[in-house]
């Protein structure tokens, strides 16, 4: 990911997971909700999913996860979320 940041020629800048299906309309709805004084939007992932591992998958997302992130920006350390 750092060689497309430093790459990056534009003025916004979004990170997101490959396998993201966002509707069609994603960037100019979040884009519009940028003001002046936006810097970094990050969110956590609410996760729904079915089956044993996405059972999983969503324990630890909608857990442990955004617990340590919150934890981590409490204290000032840096952390990377995939979705946007």
């Amino acid at each position: 990911m750092r060689q497309g940041w430093d790459a990056a020629k534009h003025r916004h800048v979004v990170l997101a997971d490959s396998n993201a299906l966002p509707p069609r309309d994603y960037l100019q709805t979040m884009l519009a909700a940028f003001r002046d004084d936006t810097a970094l939007v990050i969110s956590m992932p609410i996760v729904r999913a079915r089956g044993l591992l996405g059972d999983v998958e969503c324990a630890v997302l909608n857990t442990f996860q955004a617990r340590w992130q919150y934890g981590a920006e409490a204290i000032g350390i840096g952390f990377a979320q995939a979705r946007t």
